[in-house]
């Protein structure tokens, strides 16, 4: 998709205004194909992330096909979050990056990505399960491979075998806070092992693959914050 300097312009005065908070918008498809920027207000209430009022995106939709969704970086982040590839993906839709730092637009096309790989898979133990999305994912995102461990239909009888005995010798640490790509290790039962493991992508999300339902990117939520026994960090993850 081609950004027209009137599309850029608008976007980037609209950045501008909101700074320090990130705008957000859409780019809608009007009379003869002219593709114009219809601004939403940003209803997140943390400054650094964006969402786009419903009303908002009905009004941009009355006025011709809405084929994209903007938002600003407010620092030198050209990259976007796994969130907005992930909504990016489910809604069907490109998202447009402008850093206001860089004066820079990047665009994400849903149909040329493939981090669908992450989403929506069926738990299957050993192949799909909570530890194989990990692995997928440090070893595709942040180039860290991570052994295999034997895991069979009985896997819930062995967690002590799995996770917490083996977390250290893969080069992880446990620390106090979260910060982004660190893992999280659930128990969901008083004085027993670990028995789920998530990636945190930070801003309070999550991806995870819960064992009766499909993987997805969800908030980690106080329900899930009960549970959690682990954070820990891989020795290398803050080169990425």
């Amino acid at each position: 998709m081609k950004l027209t300097k009137q599309v850029k312009n608008e976007i980037r005065k609209h950045a501008l205004e909101e700074a320090p908070r990130e705008c957000c918008g859409f780019l809608v498809e009007e009379e003869g194909e002219e593709l114009v920027a219809h601004r939403a207000r940003n209803s997140a209430l943390d400054p650094n992330l964006f969402r786009c009022s419903p009303n908002d995106y009905l009004t941009a939709a009355e006025k011709g096909r809405v084929v994209s969704v903007y938002h600003s970086h407010t620092n030198s982040n050209q990259s976007f979050s796994e969130f907005d590839k992930f909504n990016s993906l489910c809604h069907e839709i490109s998202f447009v990056l402008h850093c206001t730092d860089t004066n820079s637009f990047v665009q994400y096309d849903p149909a040329q990505s493939d981090f669908h790989k992450y989403i929506g898979r069926t738990f299957e133990i050993g192949k799909t399960d909570c530890y194989a999305l990990v692995r997928d994912f440090y070893r595709e995102e942040l180039g860290i491979t991570l052994r295999d461990y034997e895991r069979k239909e009985d896997w819930k009888s062995n967690l002590d075998k799995l996770f917490d005995p083996n977390f250290k010798r893969e080069g992880f640490s446990e620390v106090d806070a979260l910060e982004k790509y660190d893992c999280i290790l659930f128990g969901f039962r008083k004085n027993t092992f670990s028995a789920h493991i998530a990636v945190y992508l930070g801003n309070g999300l999550m991806l995870h693959q819960p064992d009766k339902s499909c993987s997805r990117i969800e908030e980690l939520s106080s329900r899930y914050n009960k549970f959690t026994k682990h954070i820990i960090r891989h020795k290398d993850a803050w080169k990425t």
